[in-house]
């Protein structure tokens, strides 16, 4: 029996508009979605670009368009980086068409684990954090790298695709005990992000949904908000082993 037969992946999230985006009416322009297969999970995390009118419904689409690729990709264990990009781009822009893709920027975090092995895959800012063992000391941080001078800028899906912009990594699930996506309004608006991590993994990891779910838009109102205005989407991928 291989490994990943030992172990059930469990995933939840939240996502919470911003204070600034409630004064002004603004709807949430965060997205995410996760789906459990027979063959594995995927976790998808879009941050729409504040600047850009449409762009809550750019980050659903390309949360969407992710999940539509990887369900449709015939060799699960052999993804092609390029060549799932090209096709999630293509369809987010079939599904913004109407819209016009300069309204509908956004960034995009995902996670897919088939077989023993995770793909870890992030265009623009935010933070993927990788917990690598039960007691979440050692980690792996996966983040856009940005130029000093041009700290506020990022990378976003457009009409046109620059996959270079787009950065991917595999790691072994024997890596991997847990894994945090979230959007440039939680990565941004703490210099203690790990910590607080931990505090909620260990906090939230064994609840029921319901009560997971009030526990985590607290802790974002308390740690978070009063911080940054900006929308926040956590959402968290971890194992759990059995024999």
């Amino acid at each position: 029996m291989s490994l990943s037969e030992h172990i059930l992946w469990k995933m939840w999230g939240v996502t919470s508009r911003g204070p600034q985006h409630e004064e002004k009416h603004i709807p949430n322009q965060d997205s995410f979605t996760y789906r459990y297969y027979s063959w594995g999970e995927v976790a998808v995390v879009s941050d729409g670009v504040g600047s850009c009118s449409l762009s809550h419904f750019g980050s659903r689409a390309l949360c969407l368009s992710v999940i539509e690729e990887i369900e449709n990709w015939a060799d699960k264990e052999n993804i092609d980086s390029n060549k799932f990009i090209s096709k999630a781009h293509q369809t987010w822009l079939n599904k913004v068409k109407k819209h016009g893709a300069s309204n509908c920027s956004a960034t995009c975090l995902f996670v897919i684990r088939t077989g023993n092995m995770l793909t870890i895959g992030h265009l623009g800012d935010g933070v993927i954090l990788v917990f690598k063992d039960e007691l979440l000391q050692d980690f792996l941080c996966f983040e856009e790298e940005k130029e000093e001078s041009f700290s506020n800028i990022t990378d976003t899906i457009t009409e046109k695709l620059n996959i270079d912009k787009w950065r991917i990594h595999r790691i072994s699930i024997e890596e991997c005990h847990a894994i945090f996506l979230c959007t440039d309004g939680i990565s941004e608006s703490t210099n203690d992000l790990v910590e607080l991590l931990r505090e909620i993994f260990k906090e939230c990891s064994s609840m029921h949904s319901l009560d997971r779910e009030h526990i985590l838009a607290t802790s974002i109102k308390k740690y978070f908000d009063p911080i940054n205005g900006d929308d926040k989407t956590i959402v968290c991928m971890h194992q759990k082993r059995y024999s």
